[in-house]
């Protein structure tokens, strides 16, 4: 391993660089509207499953928000967002709304705004919600609702129905007809 060492002017050169490199990142960053990324993990376990998400803020500024779940099996999801400003600023506007990078439907815009997914069918396994957005002056809140219902499988789909003709069968089977004798 060769190492260079940086001596009187060559030392102070680099670091002058290196400063004013420093300084320019931290101006950028002051200059951009303030923003603020949040995750959050939804419990999602059984197969029949309602979960309440949301978020709120105190200030204004851009936001976007994602919302990690695990399915434990495959099944359908319908996803309701919305967010109602009772002054104009005590609003979100939501800019972008995404399951799994899938844009949902805007259903509404304006004070009440609702954002929307419908019988979308998802695999078993993670997922992942995507909320983008800004608030008003003084803040606002928006929230949803995810909806799960599990599909059975084709493989247990074809055992039931194997099953049911498993009963008819025998039921079928056990028919004889009875005779009787008088001695």
């Amino acid at each position: 391993m060769i190492t260079k060492v940086l001596t009187g002017t060559q030392g102070f050169n680099h670091m002058r660089k290196f400063a004013v490199a420093f300084g320019a990142a931290v101006s950028a960053l002051a200059v951009t509207a303030p923003a603020s990324a949040a995750t959050f993990v939804l419990n999602v376990d059984q197969p029949t499953d309602s979960v309440h998400f949301g978020n709120s803020t105190n200030k204004y500024k851009y936001f976007y928000d994602f919302f990690n779940f695990d399915l434990p099996k495959q099944g359908i999801v319908d996803i309701n967002i919305s967010s109602f400003a009772n002054r104009p600023w005590l609003d979100v506007v939501l800019t972008k709304v995404t399951l799994d990078g899938n844009l949902l439907t805007r259903l509404a815009s304006g004070p009440h705004e609702i954002w929307s997914g419908k019988d979308i069918f998802l695999g078993e396994g993670s997922h992942q919600l995507f909320v983008y957005g800004r608030s008003g002056s003084r803040g606002g809140t928006y929230a949803g609702d995810l909806n799960y219902t599990a599909v059975p499988e084709p493989a247990a789909w074809a055992m039931m129905i194997s099953g049911f003709g498993f009963v008819g069968a025998m039921m079928r089977r056990r028919r004889t007809k009875l005779s009787v004798r008088y001695a």
